[in-house]
Parts: C-alpha cells; structure tokens; sequence
C-alpha cells in the first residue's frame, strides 16, 4: 500500500486491545501460510508498514510522538507473538468445518447413504449435475412424505418402485464426483424439485406405465429427459 499516514497522540487512545488487532491483522498472512516457526519481533515493523503504517515521511516536530507509538508497537507486536499458534489453526478450522459441513436435511446412516449414491447414478448418471440434484430431491422428498417409508435404504428398496433395483444395476454403478456432489447437496437442503415425489424417463419407459403416470398423478416438469410428478 503506497497511502501514507502520520500518527498522532490520539493514535494511542485506541487502547492495548486495539493495537493487538491490529498487529494480528498484519501478521495474519504469515501466522496462517507458514509453518509454525518462531519469529523475532523485530521482524514485525516491515510487516506493519507494508500493512499502510508506513512512517517514513512524519514530520521532525511529530518524532517525539512517533517514537512513543513506536514503543507502543513493539509492545503491542510482542504480545501478538505471544498468542498460542494452535488457537489461532483451531479457530479457523472450525470456522472452516462449520462453513461446509451442514446439518441433513433427513436423517441419514452411512447405509442409507450410500444407497442414496447409488440409485441417483443408477438413475441419473448420463444427466448434468441438476437432473442428478433432482432424482435425489424425490428419494429425500418421499423419507419426508407420510405417503412412503421413512429412510432412505427402505425407499429405495420399496418394490416396484426403482427400476435399477430391480435389475441388480444399483449394485454395480460407479458412483462418480458430479453424483456424489448432487446428493451432498440435496442432503444438505438445496432442493429445486418443487415437491416432486416421482420421476420418469417417457422415452424409455413402457406406455401402460406412463399411462398410470398421466393419469394418477400431477406433472411439475421436465428436465434432461426425465417427467417429474407428484400426487394430485
């Protein structure tokens, strides 16, 4: 930063609290980009001026003052240095976990959730990433319906329901990243599927069966070759 600043006695009524602030602020790209090493204190000044504190240009009659502050920065500086390293990586770590990790939507074991993997790639996995979202969304929708069972691993096994788990195909996909993403996900509550609770591929799927479809059930949409549904 090239703006320069003359610090004034005022400068000091921020009080020790706000300097400490300050001075974890500037060395914070440090702290958090390198190993846990030990640094001289007398290393700090350059970290700060590059920071905006650059003092180079302060007048003669404001050197008294300056040299004041300037203690008060080496003080500040070394009780910054002397914060334990592991409060600092804990508290990012846990800002970081509670970021991405984010409570289900339904309850889910790692069986049913693996089942869940399974039948959106059996199902969708020539779609894009929203259509696998979408089949998903109608597994999750219906372990929250009354109308179906109440996890994952019993809706998807519920006879007659799934075609792939009727031919043995669930059991042999390869799960990719994209499926994987898509169920994450929906788990964790992104769900565009307007309430849908059945889905079908019309060019593949026999007419009696879409008949019943058409005429048992409310059709929501389309999306990548699959009608999804819900119940009148």
């Amino acid at each position: 930063m090239n703006q320069k600043y003359k610090t004034k006695r005022r400068g000091a009524d921020l009080g020790r609290a706000g300097w400490l602030a300050i001075a974890v602020l500037a060395a914070g790209s440090s702290f958090l980009s390198q190993p846990c090493v030990t640094y001289a204190a007398s290393a700090f000044p350059t970290e700060m001026v590059s920071a905006g504190l650059d003092v180079s240009s302060l007048d003669a009659e404001d050197h008294e003052v300056m040299q004041t502050d300037q203690e008060l920065e080496a003080e500040i500086t070394k009780e910054a240095l002397s914060v334990p390293r592991t409060m600092v990586g804990d508290l990012i770590s846990s800002q970081v976990e509670e970021a991405y990790i984010q409570p289900m939507v339904i309850s889910c074991s790692q069986q049913d959730y693996d089942v869940l993997l399974r039948i959106v790639e059996a199902e969708a996995g020539i779609c894009d990433y929203q259509g696998k979202l979408l089949v998903a969304n109608v597994v999750i929708n219906r372990v929250e319906s009354g109308s179906f069972p109440n996890t994952v691993t019993e809706v998807v096994y519920q006879e007659n329901q799934f075609s792939p788990v009727k031919s043995g195909s669930i059991n042999s996909v390869t799960v990719s990243e994209e499926t994987r993403m898509a169920v994450d996900a929906a788990l964790a509550g992104e769900d565009p599927s307007c309430g849908a609770l059945f889905f079908a591929a019309r060019q593949r799927a026999n007419a009696s069966n879409m008949s019943w479809f058409d005429n048992h059930l409310r059709f929501l949409f389309e999306h990548d070759g699959h009608e999804f549904f819900t119940l009148p």
